[in-house]
């Protein structure tokens, strides 16, 4: 099998740039390089990967002068693991080119954990991030800003990887991480996410107060681009919703969801990439799942909000780990509506993700479930 090229962190807002500058709409480049609309989308989004031989033709397209095609290396022309391993032992020789590759790790790491969950992809998640800290601890001139920025986007991830394995203490660890990098290169769409990870955090503890507060700081920044300030809206929300407060909740999340609507998905950072709009409609089912704790009318709405989400979903998507915990709350909604078919076959799905993805988080909170319904969750 043919070992696919690397594709360079800044292909995505070049090709965008590119097409910008040529006044040539989505449709129209798609048609000059025979592709689809979404495809060129993705690929401004980095939501898909180009062959050199489409890099190549889109730079023909757009008068590119090559620049594109310069993005899009060969693997065996990058630099190997040696390379890396001499910048971990000389962090202060650090060039561009090891933050590049870095970077382009990273975005493969986020598409890997997707496939196959968190758990397989953590200690070398972790390992990388180790290289960043020595690297960021000894670098003083002008590559400093660019290893901060990567090693933030590094250090959420990996406080994403322990949340999501069960290790709120380390996940709490690699979220202070990315708010100290993040705050010292200035870097407010960051700042915003690591405080909105650490309400998450919160949330697993118990901590309603916590996760209400945190939530709110992370919406304080109007310059915060505004997927991110919804989404830390709805997790207000969620709170909101398990403390009981109704109007509050839904007050919360009717704003949440306008903002959301204001979002140029041409303008997201690439850690947002699962910030589309069937996400946000998950969302505000979670919201009235809570809420149906103690209204069957709340509760059916949540049971057609996280139904319509997940359908919405990319067949990828809704294999992914955390498409498994929104199944499992889609089962607990179905449950109070006694609707125990649906419950069983949420929970069916949600136990082979679990098994797909090694994710025990996942697996553990399906039996659990499974035993508090009376239900099995081996088969639809």
């Amino acid at each position: 099998m043919a070992v696919p090229p690397v594709v360079d962190p800044a292909f995505p807002a070049e090709l965008r740039r590119l097409r910008t500058l040529a006044g040539m709409s989505l449709r129209a480049l798609a048609a000059h390089v025979y592709q689809s609309k979404t495809t060129v989308h993705d690929l401004e989004q980095g939501r898909a990967q180009p062959t050199r031989d489409l890099a190549a033709r889109l730079d023909d397209a757009l008068d590119g002068g090559g620049r594109l095609a310069d993005l899009v290396r060969p693997a065996d022309a990058l630099p190997d693991e040696a390379r890396m391993a001499y910048a971990a032992r000389h962090p202060r020789r650090a060039d561009a080119v090891v933050a590049g590759q870095l970077s382009g790790l990273l975005a493969a790491q986020r598409r890997l954990e997707d496939t196959i969950g968190s758990a397989p992809v953590l200690a070398s998640a972790v390992a990388q991030l180790g290289t960043l800290e020595a690297l960021v601890g000894e670098s003083r001139d002008g590559m400093r800003p660019r290893l901060l920025d990567v090693g933030a986007q590094w250090a959420q991830f990996v406080g994403w990887l322990h949340a999501a394995t069960g290790d709120p203490a380390a996940a709490d660890a690699a979220f202070s991480l990315a708010l100290e990098w993040a705050t010292e290169r200035g870097d407010r769409d960051m700042i915003a996410t690591a405080l909105s990870f650490k309400g998450y955090l919160a949330e697993g503890l118990g901590r309603l107060g916590s996760m209400i507060g945190l939530s709110e700081a992370a919406q304080r920044d109007p310059a915060v681009y505004p997927a991110q300030r919804a989404y830390s809206g709805g997790q207000r929300a969620r709170a909101l919703a398990i403390c009981g407060d109704e109007q509050a909740a839904l007050r919360a999340i009717g704003e949440a969801v306008d903002i959301a609507a204001t979002q140029d998905p041409d303008t997201m950072p690439p850690w947002s990439y699962y910030y589309d709009p069937t996400f946000f409609v998950i969302q505000r089912g979670l919201v009235f799942k809570h809420l149906g704790a103690h209204s069957g009318q709340r509760n059916a709405q949540a049971v057609q909000m996280l139904t319509s989400g997940l359908d919405g979903m990319t067949a990828e998507a809704r294999r992914a780990e955390w498409a498994g915990v929104y199944l499992c709350h889609l089962a607990e909604a179905h449950c109070r509506a006694h609707d125990l078919d649906g419950a069983r076959q949420a929970l069916a799905e949600a136990r082979q993700i679990a098994a797909a993805t090694s994710s025990a988080k996942v697996r553990h909170r399906v039996d659990g479930l499974a035993r508090r319904m009376g239900v099995s969750a081996d088969r639809p």
